[in-house]
C-alpha cells in the first residue's frame, strides 16, 4: 500500500494558508446554520459562548435541506 503527502511549495507557508481556509469552512457553516453567534477567538469569554442556548430544531431543518440539496446535486452529476 503506498501512502503519500501533499506539501505546499509557497513562500512562509507555516499552515496559516490552510489554517484560513479551515477557518472560512467553520465560519460559512455556521452562517448556514445561523449559529454565527458560536465563533470563539482567543480573547473571547468560552465559558459564557458555550452557555447560549442553540435551536436544535431549527439547525436540524437547515441540514437537512443541506442534505437534500447535495443528495439530488449527486444525483444529477450520476444520471443526467
Amino acid at each position: 500500500m503506498k501512502t503519500g503527502t501533499i506539501t505546499v511549495h509557497a513562500p512562509n507557508n507555516n499552515g496559516s494558508f490552510l489554517q484560513a481556509c479551515v477557518d472560512d469552512r467553520i465560519d460559512g457553516l455556521l452562517g448556514q446554520l445561523n449559529l454565527n453567534d458560536r465563533t470563539v477567538s482567543k480573547n473571547d469569554n468560552c465559558a459564557e459562548i458555550i452557555q447560549r442556548p442553540i435551536d436544535y430544531c431549527m439547525v436540524n431543518q437547515i441540514l437537512d435541506g443541506i442534505r437534500e440539496k447535495g443528495i439530488d446535486y449527486l444525483k444529477r452529476a450520476l444520471f443526467e
